[in-house]
């Protein structure tokens, strides 16, 4: 129930079925395009009665499918989601595309967006040390204060209509001509320290998990599938745990650009673009352990792909890999 404690005794346990919450999330979708009620504003409302400091936990109910036909957007530090519900991203089609209203100009929309105010990213200043100029505030200045802390996502899942139509990057010649932008699964921007288990993202025409300007991160034991471009797609990271994942269906299951890291013990299969597309747009340095993963590409995807593909965008002298 909304407004009470969670076992710390210090955040709230969030109801989104709540009255309070404009009238409680219904979720009463049996998960087909336009099937139950449009549940984002209330969810929208739960979130948004999160104390950005405090924290809180957002329950999606056990079992449930909550419809949506925006993204949501939660700001908050100290944000656990869990409950073991789908929020069922439905957007409205036009001519065989999702098609934003209210949210239409929001920069890498997502069906779950978790991002700080006010913060701004940016290429390391030192060379060495991703963190230095990783995060600024408005006029420029690096202010590692203005990413939110402490974010825990687990046992729920994303996912969204019948839009998806396949893995359109194959037989393209590298063309992303039809794959839809900005349909996402889930987008986390400017966090230091993020978990991310037990989470079931799926149907996207874009990626399902984008996770920029990070600063310590544990993606684990997740089953992403059927998603047009990246299973996990990184920009300015450091400190990053990628393991025990298991993709299916995708374009590709990563394209990874953070320093300090490991990708280990994940499976993919049906893959139809690189295995991993591992860069150092972050800095000019590049410390990243790949290890014991396993992929299987698409029988129909170009050959020109390859299973693990370093990038390194700086002089060798300066990019160790």
């Amino acid at each position: 129930m909304a407004g009470t404690s969670s076992p710390d005794a210090s955040r709230p346990w969030i109801d989104i079925q709540a009255p309070l919450f404009s009238g409680g999330a219904k979720c009463d979708s049996n998960g087909t395009q336009g099937n139950g009620a449009d549940d984002r504003n209330s969810i929208q409302a739960a979130f948004d009665s999160i104390d950005p400091n405090l924290g809180g936990t957002i329950l999606i109910p056990h079992g449930k499918i909550c419809r949506i036909s925006e993204f949501v957007h939660v700001h908050s530090s100290n944000l656990t989601i869990t409950g073991g519900g789908t929020l069922f991203f439905d957007p409205p089609i036009i001519d065989g595309h999702i098609a934003f209203t209210k949210y239409a100009s929001y920069m890498y929309a997502a069906a779950l967006v978790i991002s700080a105010p006010n913060c701004h990213l940016g290429k390391a200043t030192i060379p060495t040390d991703v963190t230095s100029g990783f995060y600024s505030n408005s006029t420029g200045g690096v202010d590692p204060t203005v990413a939110i802390t402490n974010i825990d996502l687990h046992n729920f899942a994303i996912r969204s209509t019948g839009s998806y139509r396949g893995l359109e990057w194959n037989n393209q010649a590298g063309a992303a001509s039809n794959i839809v932008l900005d349909h996402n699964g889930l987008h986390v921007w400017c966090v230091k320290n993020v978990t991310i288990s037990q989470v079931t993202v799926s149907d996207f025409e874009t990626d399902a998990v984008e996770i920029w300007g990070i600063d310590g991160a544990v993606v684990s034991n997740n089953t992403i599938r059927n998603v047009g471009f990246n299973g996990v797609g990184s920009w300015l990271g450091v400190n990053m745990i990628i393991t025990g994942n298991v993709f299916s269906s995708v374009g590709q299951p990563g394209e990874l650009d953070f320093n300090h890291g490991i990708i280990a013990n994940n499976i993919a299969d049906n893959v139809s673009m690189s295995g991993y597309l591992i860069v150092n747009a972050s800095s000019d340095y590049l410390d990243v352990v790949a290890t014991s993963n396993t992929i299987y590409r698409d029988p129909a995807a170009s050959a020109s792909f390859l299973g693990i593909q370093v990038a390194c965008r700086a002089p060798l002298t300066s990019c160790i890999q």
